[in-house]
């Protein structure tokens, strides 16, 4: 369920449309973090670009144990949030996949999977 923290998708960005729906394509331009529940349709509502914000992850995350520091990553489906283990290999050049879903970097520890990430600033 869309609430505060979840990651937001552009679904038509000329309109200001966003969706929690990833299609897990490379490129999917995400708009930012959601700073409540989404809005009904042809409603406004808030999404955070950069800075320090409370981001939703997933139940189980891709690192055992998440530390301050970590790469935040956007986990494809329901707007969650993932982090790298260290045996991802990210390569420059090679790995569009991963780098184009970086989002931030973990500030705090998960706690009833929300925790604090210090958002990249995402382009418009």
């Amino acid at each position: 369920t869309p609430a505060k923290g979840t990651l937001a998708y552009w679904l038509d960005r000329p309109n200001y449309e966003v969706t929690i729906d990833d299609p897990s394509t490379v490129g999917v331009p995400i708009a930012g973090v959601l700073l409540g529940a989404v809005p009904a349709a042809g409603k406004y509502g808030f999404i955070q670009k950069s800075g320090r914000v409370t981001v939703k992850f997933k139940s189980s995350t891709g690192k055992t144990t998440p530390a301050v520091g970590d790469s935040v990553v956007a986990y494809g489906g329901s707007g969650l949030a993932d982090v790298l283990a260290d045996t991802d290999a990210v390569t420059m050049g090679t790995d569009a996949t991963q780098l184009n879903r970086l989002i931030g970097y973990l500030a705090s520890a998960i706690t009833s999977q929300l925790a604090t990430v210090d958002l990249i600033d995402i382009p418009d």
